[in-house]
C-alpha cells in the first residue's frame, strides 16, 4: 500500500526538480557517483532514485528548505526498512500513510 505513494513522492520531487532547474537538474549541486545512476538520469531526468534524492536533499541546503522535506525522509525511510524486510508497527504505518497521502 505504501509502495505507490512512495513511487509517487520520487515521481514529484523529480518533477518538481525538472520544471525549476530543467532536464540536466542533477548535474546541478552533486551528480550521482555511480555512472548507472547517471545514466539513467540523461535518458530520463524523472528517474532517480530514491536514495539519490534523499542525499542531495540532505546534502544540499537549498532543497532542504522545499516543501516535499517531510515526504521525502518518510518515503525514504519506509522503503528502506520495506526493502530490507523490516516490518512497520500499526503506528508507524498510520503515519507514514498520513505524510505520504498528503503529499501526493
Amino acid at each position: 500500500m505504501l509502495l505507490p505513494l512512495i513511487d509517487q513522492i520520487r515521481l514529484d520531487v523529480c518533477s518538481q526538480l525538472r520544471e525549476e532547474y530543467g532536464n540536466g537538474w542533477w548535474e546541478r549541486w552533486l551528480p550521482p557517483q555511480e555512472d548507472r545512476e547517471k545514466d539513467k538520469l540523461k535518458l530520463n531526468p524523472l528517474d532517480a532514485d530514491l536514495g539519490y534524492l534523499r542525499w542531495l536533499h540532505v546534502a544540499v541546503p537549498d532543497l532542504n528548505r522545499k516543501r516535499w522535506n517531510n515526504g521525502l525522509r518518510i518515503a525514504w525511510s519506509a522503503r528502506n526498512d520495506l526493502a530490507h524486510y523490516e516490518p512497520l508497527d500499526i503506528n508507524r504505518f498510520a503515519d507514514s500513510w498520513q505524510v505520504l497521502r498528503d503529499h501526493v
